[in-house]
């Protein structure tokens, strides 16, 4: 519950200072935090051509957000926090 509230509060802090495209494509790389934590802490087997797409996913990320000063602020860490709490959340309830 703890980790949902977050998720969902750190979305709606993130929405009122990001473009809303910012927020959501922050919250779309969740699955590609999903899948490389699972290999982490869950010892889940990923191989190779998961881990390519996992890097190839990331890229995607970066391109769309298109890095500048403004990709490395407050509202930004945020947002990548309320991505990181629904990827932990996603793991936990596994």
């Amino acid at each position: 519950v703890v980790l949902s509230t977050l998720e969902v509060a750190a979305f709606f802090l993130a929405a009122v200072y990001l473009p809303l495209a910012d927020v959501v494509t922050y919250y779309l790389a969740g699955p590609i935090f999903v899948t490389a934590m699972s290999a982490i802490f869950l010892g889940e087997k990923v191989g190779w051509r998961r881990w390519t797409a996992i890097l190839i996913g990331f890229c995607g990320v970066l391109i769309a957000l298109r890095p500048s000063a403004q990709t490395v602020s407050l509202p930004a860490l945020i947002a990548l926090g309320g991505s990181l709490s629904f990827a932990t959340l996603m793991l936990i309830t596994r």
